[in-house]
């Protein structure tokens, strides 16, 4: 899917997706994955990181964060549906 952004003539030339799972786990492996929030309108290089000694973490999408203790009230896939992620597929 080609998304069109922020103005009519811009457009992303790859493919995007919003399997969240998917995301989840290439994070979890610590990649770092190109994503929007299509809400925001922001793009931003989305990674995990640890801090507190390793005792805490967060997804960092660069315009927002979705932290450990967030995901107590929501999964990781409802809470990358509320900001409308959508992410670059990497190479397979």
């Amino acid at each position: 899917m080609q998304i069109n952004l922020f103005m009519e003539k811009a457009r992303i030339p790859y493919k995007t997706s919003r399997d969240y799972s998917w995301l989840k786990q290439l994070l979890d492996e610590g990649n770092e994955i190109v994503c929007f929030s299509l809400e925001s309108k922001e793009c931003a290089l989305a990674k995990k990181q640890t801090f507190c000694e390793g005792q805490n973490f967060d997804y960092n999408f660069g315009c927002f964060h979705i932290f450990d203790h967030d995901l107590e009230e929501a999964t990781f896939e409802q809470l990358c549906e509320l900001y409308d992620v959508e992410f670059i597929e990497p190479d397979k």
